[in-house]
């Protein structure tokens, strides 16, 4: 059985890679490859856990980390609907992701991620309105992830990513669409010889280079490479197991030249399996970096939380990110 689950591991894996070609067929020395990332948005927190732990995500099993490490999600164990929603005054971001058991053969995720940055107006050469622009990025991505061994975990997740903007009225050039295939994979380890202690590592948004209509260049895959690690420090303090106190921390590095590498860590209290109380720091640029609270709150098949970065970002208001999710 297990032999089987590692074959599919690696059969949904080829399959994802053999669809992610480039969006425009290139001339080998033509080079047209930006030195600006694309789809960096897919670099933002997905989910107030998320978001209050920093992102140290990457060695945790829970749903929580579907958008950080595909394997996370191995220990699923049930059919789920998880709903995440941020919003800062300069976009909305929502995202919602269906999971289900398979049993022994592990566990699927169905999902799909918008980021909105709202309406802007198209205006002609003498500054007269001549219709409205919507900028959006989408994501509609399918993860399997799965026990291929009793302390190790596997997952993949095929995404496909779309920036769009929309015309509704007359926008000339304006209006534009790009579509690329992005791939992450993952691995999670328990260390059976340290009870507690978790190992992760994950490497996200590996895929081709994002050609959108019009532009002069390609914007290479923000592919991003991490390794994690968690562990909870009360057994050493307290017997008893309705409290918990897990620390985890996250480094993650670009691979190509120029990306900063960030680091982050999280700690997160939990009460009799109900209550949770967290803090995290993300080091780095861009959002989702700083310090970040939050809390919540699971309640038969119900899970709540709510978290809040803390980091002036200059242009927009820090995130505040709520999350949904029911068991059916």
């Amino acid at each position: 059985m297990r032999g089987v689950r590692f074959a599919l591991v690696l059969a949904v894996g080829s399959a994802a890679l053999a669809g992610a070609r480039p969006v425009r067929a290139q001339d080998p020395d033509d080079d047209l490859t930006s030195s600006f990332e694309c789809c960096t948005t897919l670099l933002y927190p997905v989910g107030a856990r998320v978001v209050a732990l920093g992102g140290a995500l990457t060695a945790r099993s829970m749903p929580d980390a579907l958008y950080v490490n595909p394997a996370g999600i191995a220990a699923g164990g049930g059919d789920e609907l998880r709903a995440h929603s941020e919003r800062t005054d300069i976009n909305k971001t929502t995202s919602l992701a269906i999971s289900f058991g398979l049993g022994q053969i592990g566990t699927a995720a169905i999902s799909y991620w918008l980021l909105d940055y709202g309406d802007i107006d198209a205006l002609d050469e003498f500054g007269n309105e001549t219709g409205t622009i919507r900028y959006t990025d989408q994501a509609i991505s399918a993860t399997y992830a799965t026990s291929i061994l009793e302390h190790l975990s596997a997952g993949v997740t095929y995404k496909l990513f779309m920036r769009r903007e929309d015309c509704s009225g007359f926008c000339g050039s304006l209006s534009s669409a790009g579509t690329t295939h992005l791939l992450d994979i993952g691995a999670a380890v328990s260390v059976p010889w340290v009870p507690t202690l978790q190992l992760g590592v994950a490497a996200t948004s590996m895929g081709p280079a994002l050609q959108v209509k019009n532009a002069a260049q390609r914007d290479p895959a923000p592919t991003r490479v991490r390794v994690g690690v968690a562990y909870e420090v009360l057994q050493h303090f307290h017997a008893d197991s309705t409290l918990q106190l897990i620390a985890s921390a996250d480094l993650q590095r670009g691979v190509r030249a120029g990306i900063e590498p960030a680091a982050a860590v999280g700690l997160e209290l939990i009460m009799d399996r109900t209550l949770f109380l967290r803090g995290g720091y993300a080091s780095g640029s861009g959002q989702g970096r700083g310090t970040a609270l939050g809390v919540g709150l699971m309640w038969d098949r119900f899970d709540v939380s709510v978290a809040k970065s803390f980091v002036d970002y200059e242009v927009s208001t820090e995130p505040f990110q709520i999350t949904f999710a029911v068991r059916f």
